[in-house]
């Protein structure tokens, strides 16, 4: 029992952070297609830019040229170094929290079950059962348990 606990635990602390990542990798996903986003200029010279599913890091560059007194003209060239789809980022980290709520639906199932007399595998009563043994898949039932008595 305390190594299905431990397990649990191991579990739980990477499923969390993988679902932090997730939903933020989602956030920007949604973000990405709702509206166009302006770079964003965090230190050290480098931007990061979300368009239509994708995270981009790269670098921009301004060149100005005059044709006159008042004709002045900025062009803005974005030239990205490094692209990232968001999709395979989003399906990955979804892998561990749909794991974690998979096992802790079935131990909460079978607790469930265990409680209101059914097997805790297949569900079939086994109130009454004497043998130790559910009739129906062959699971051991602890005996001394609610289920079995």
């Amino acid at each position: 029992m305390e190594q299905v606990s431990l397990m649990r635990r191991r579990l739980f602390a990477p499923s969390v952070m993988s679902l932090v990542v997730f939903l933020a990798t989602a956030a920007a996903l949604i973000a990405s297609y709702a509206a166009p986003i302006r770079p964003w200029y965090p230190s050290g010279g480098n931007v990061v830019h979300l368009d239509q599913g994708s995270a981009s890091v790269g670098s921009i560059s301004e060149a100005t040229t005059s044709a006159g007194p008042y004709a002045i003209s900025i062009q803005i060239t974005y030239s990205p170094r490094f692209s990232l789809p968001l999709w395979p980022v989003l399906l990955v980290t979804a892998v561990l929290p749909v794991l974690w709520m998979m096992r802790e639906y079935r131990r909460r199932r079978g607790r469930r079950r265990t409680l209101n007399g059914l097997c805790a595998a297949c569900g079939y009563s086994v109130t009454g059962n004497t043998s130790g043994t559910c009739p129906e898949c062959g699971t051991p039932i602890p005996l001394g348990s609610d289920a079995g008595t």
